[in-house]
């Protein structure tokens, strides 16, 4: 009988990572990434930095807000171009692993391993290997979760960011998701319900 084990691989702060990427010394500061990138003027923040996250600045807000809670960021536009060309990268080198490959925007996606026998193990070489190659030629960095499906491999690939892998086999589901706040389930927040 045919089993099978997910893959979710997300890229770590994808936006911002890309714009150190292009210029290093960006590296370590908080970067807030929106409109044409003046923080003045009018529009809403894209995507941040980890390091402009813990002074609470988060996607969606005005950029004026972000200024104030984080006045020392380096504010960017938002630069689609070379996002969606990382992007394309980083899906080619999830499809040179399985074509069973399924895109979440343009920095996460899911791969379904089948296998006759335990799919484990395979998958869990899959990802350290998928992991190393992001570093290696994209010089990005990614977090990973294994699981026995999308939410499962999800959740697990969310408690090992950034830059973690976390494995959650089927038979670790119950005691995984046994004392999680009912928040961190996928799709579930403060205004769900």
């Amino acid at each position: 009988m045919e089993r099978r084990s997910v893959i979710h691989v997300d890229m770590d702060a994808f936006f911002a990572s890309v714009e150190v990427k292009k210029a290093p010394a960006l590296k370590g500061r908080a970067i807030v990434i929106g409109g044409d990138g003046d923080p003045k003027g009018r529009g809403a923040v894209s995507a941040v930095s980890r390091e402009a996250r813990a002074k609470g600045v988060s996607p969606g807000m005005t950029l004026k807000k972000a200024l104030k809670l984080c006045p020392s960021a380096a504010f960017l536009p938002v630069d689609f171009a070379s996002y969606e060309a990382e992007s394309e990268r980083f899906m080619e080198i999830l499809r040179s692993f399985t074509p069973q490959v399924e895109t979440f925007g343009l920095d996460e996606a899911f791969l379904e391993i089948k296998t006759a026998g335990d799919p484990f193990p395979h998958a869990i070489e899959m990802a350290k290997d998928i992991r190393g190659r992001l570093k290696r030629e994209l010089k990005l960095t990614a977090s990973a979760g294994v699981g026995p499906n999308k939410l499962v491999s999800w959740m697990a690939g969310e408690a090992g960011k950034p830059d973690g892998l976390v494995t959650v086999m089927e038979g670790e589901v119950e005691a995984f998701l046994k004392d999680l706040p009912v928040e961190r389930l996928w799709g579930v927040g403060a205004k769900a319900g």
